[in-house]
């Protein structure tokens, strides 16, 4: 199968609800890996996949509103929807919440903290980083 059939499938799976299609063709058109670079087709797709329950899509969204990429900017919803993903228990989320939070766009300290304690084996040595950060922050 060439690479045009491939991508041409998956937008035929992506369009029949497949969610995992849906969140390939969001990181190819982001990335332009097959394909031109599209961000309203990477917002697109990965809305899609969001939706669905795909948490890497719904990290990725909330990426694209944090910085206005293939939509406009929104830091109110871009924060939500890393919460929807980090109470999902989504490390990447719960990270970028850490990120958003030393950037002075999130303020919930002690939500954060409770994220942080939750994240898996191969992420506790960067969220005890953040959360001693945290800790001294005045």
């Amino acid at each position: 199968m060439s690479l045009v059939e491939l991508f041409q499938q998956l937008q035929k799976d992506a369009e029949s609800g497949d969610v995992s299609a849906q969140a390939e063709l969001a990181k190819r058109y982001e990335f332009g890996e097959g394909t031109e670079i599209d961000l309203i087709q990477a917002f697109y797709y990965a809305s899609l996949a969001a939706e669905n329950g795909d948490l890497e899509s719904l990290n990725t969204l909330a990426i694209f509103y944090a910085t206005g990429k293939g939509t406009d900017q929104n830091i109110d919803l871009a924060n939500e929807l890393f919460e929807k993903a980090a109470e999902a228990g989504f490390d990447k989320a719960i990270l970028n919440l850490a990120r958003m939070f030393s950037e002075g766009h999130y303020n919930n300290k002690d939500k954060l903290l409770q994220y942080l304690n939750t994240v898996s084996k191969e992420n506790q040595k960067q969220a005890r980083k953040v959360m001693k950060i945290i800790a001294n922050d005045v």
